[in-house]
Parts: C-alpha cells; sequence; structure tokens
C-alpha cells in the first residue's frame, strides 16, 4: 500500500462521492449559505494503522510505504 506522506502523520481519508454528497447537500439550501459547514471525518489513522486494518481480512499483507511525489503524480495522471 503506498501512503501519501510520511507512515506516522495520521490523515482522515473520505470516499469521494460520500463528501461530494455531503458537501452538495447544504449547498442546495439557502437556509445554509453564509454559514459554516462542518463536515463528520473519520479518527486520524497513521498509514501503519490503514495498512493494519487491511490485513485484518488474511488476504492482505501488513506493508505499507510512503510515496514520493513522482509516483503520486504518475498515479493521478494515468487516471
Amino acid at each position: 500500500m503506498f501512503w501519501p506522506g510520511k507512515l506516522d502523520q495520521p490523515h482522515a481519508l473520505h470516499h469521494l462521492p460520500d463528501l461530494a454528497r455531503a458537501l452538495v447537500m447544504p449547498a442546495d439550501s439557502e437556509a445554509s449559505w453564509g454559514r459554516a459547514w462542518n463536515l463528520p471525518s473519520p479518527k486520524p489513522l497513521t498509514g501503519r494503522q490503514y495498512a493494519a486494518a487491511a490485513a485484518l481480512d488474511g488476504r492482505t499483507r501488513a506493508r505499507a510505504r510512503q510515496a514520493n511525489w513522482a509516483t503520486l503524480s504518475a498515479v493521478l495522471l494515468s487516471t
């Protein structure tokens, strides 16, 4: 598993379709205009913790590697 950043730095990751839905819902309501929006986030975990959680099913090895910017750029540009 490639981790974007330092393996011991906690991050809260979101599923993009869920995040988009959470942002569109208040944007569609005039009552929320001009107000702060707070979106719930999962507990931040480190890359090592995400890898360990992924390995709980027994089919994945618990191995996380820090991705460098060249790797991230190549992945993002290929999609």
